[in-house]
């Protein structure tokens, strides 16, 4: 018997503990748990708010800060919801 679940695939990374990225696990895992499921990419699948919603937004900020960059960590299908593409103005037809 097959159990189907909404939840992303996931992969694991061993990392040095004292590298940034080791030393910002648990922010790591903190924004990852907030993702949304593939089928409701505007929901927020841990605690069902709008997407982003509060707990990926703090957990973004804080590796803003340590300068890890957010989309490393977000599916690139989802990369358009937080980055949407911004119309270009100015631009000339030769």
């Amino acid at each position: 018997m097959s159990v189907q679940t909404d939840l992303p695939r996931v992969v694991a990374a061993v990392v040095a503990p004292d590298s940034p990225v080791g030393q910002l696990a648990a922010v790591i895992e903190e924004l990852t748990s907030h993702l949304p499921a593939a089928d409701q990419p505007r929901e927020c699948a841990l605690c069902s708010r709008s997407w982003p919603c509060d707990g990926f937004d703090n957990a973004a900020k804080e590796l803003g800060r340590a300068r890890i960059p957010v989309g490393l960590w977000v599916p690139l299908s989802l990369h358009p919801i937080l980055w949407p593409q911004q119309p270009s103005f100015g631009t000339r037809a030769n």
